[in-house]
């Protein structure tokens, strides 16, 4: 009797999963973004939410928790109950740089966060006020090089692609940029516009218009290949930096402990989403967010390239000899 008692309550709480999925989602889900809302992701995420909200039947909220390199709203989404109603959307700095950087954080993303899917790639550029005297990537490493510490450099604190490249650059190459940190990357590309500082790396899509305009220059892009909105402009390594360049990601979480049944159901919806016709143009690539191989994939591919994401960080935090904080 007792054995049969024992194997009934496990039945049960085996089926409690299950029937969190069936009866999900029963009331508004909340997106949490460890991000401000001028990311230039964020009109991809927020299609997102419309696109869920539709199919579900119930609101999908975005919260925007900006502050602290992200760890404010990654705390708070690792922190909710794992019931299903608080998402996470949050790129790589977050979950795979900052446990580099940062000795101490109030959240691990390997422990306390289910991964959903990986919904693109933010294309960046290296661009430059116009009065700067370098037309491209290499001419402002010359630049560079014969002034050290002169030619400003807006970062977006310590887990952006320009520190990390600032950093680079002067433990392998000997050359000194005077870096600038701005709260987020669209403070550091309107500081560049103005001339308040004379270089930054910025979302390929939304500055394409002001590149056209003259507002600024592009020098070099950023990724591993050319973009069709500018062929023309080489990337970092046909410049010459030996600098492995790891992808700045999107992708969608879950507290740990969340129904696979949920992560499943969101993983498919959003997966639909990606390949609906023309989403990707007037979502993502408009935005600077392209898709690769991993995006739109299952939650278990996307497990499977975080991995190697974080190793790949690691290794060029370590090989610049940025001590962790």
């Amino acid at each position: 009797m007792q054995r049969a008692i024992v194997a009934a309550a496990l039945l049960v709480g085996a089926a409690l999963p299950s029937a969190q999925a069936q009866n999900w989602p029963g009331k508004t889900v909340r997106i949490v973004v460890p991000h401000t809302a001028a990311a230039p992701f964020d009109g991809e995420l927020r299609a997102f939410a419309q696109a869920l909200t539709q199919v579900f039947g119930q609101p999908f909220v975005m919260e925007n928790r900006d502050g602290a390199d992200g760890a404010i709203g990654a705390e708070a989404c690792a922190k909710s109950a794992p019931d299903g109603y608080t998402l996470c959307a949050t790129t790589s700095s977050v979950v795979s740089l900052n446990p580099a950087i940062y000795a101490k954080l109030p959240y691990d993303p390997v422990r306390d966060f289910a991964p959903i899917i990986h919904v693109g790639v933010l294309n960046s550029v290296i661009i430059a006020n116009p009065s700067l005297a370098a037309n491209s990537f290499r001419e402002l490493l010359q630049l560079a090089r014969a002034n050290p510490d002169a030619v400003t450099f807006a970062t977006m604190g310590n887990t952006s692609f320009g520190s990390l490249l600032l950093g680079w650059l002067k433990a392998k190459q000997g050359i000194a940029f005077y870096g600038v940190p701005y709260k987020n990357a669209t403070q550091g590309m309107t500081a560049t516009v103005a001339g308040e500082v004379q270089v930054t790396t910025y979302a390929l899509g939304q500055i394409v218009p002001m590149l056209k305009s003259g507002k600024l220059k592009a020098l070099a892009m950023v990724g591993g290949k050319r973009s069709g909105f500018l062929p023309d402009l080489p990337t970092l390594a046909e410049e010459g930096l030996d600098m492995p360049v790891p992808r700045n990601w999107i992708g969608m979480f879950a507290p740990t402990g969340v129904a696979k049944d949920v992560i499943g159901r969101v993983n498919s919806e959003v997966a639909k989403v990606i390949a609906s016709p023309g989403f990707k143009d007037k979502f993502m690539l408009a935005r600077g967010v392209e898709a690769d191989e991993f995006t739109g994939g299952s939650a278990d591919a996307f497990a499977a390239f975080l991995k190697t994401d974080r190793e790949e960080y690691a290794r060029i935090v370590s090989a610049i000899g940025l001590a962790r904080r």
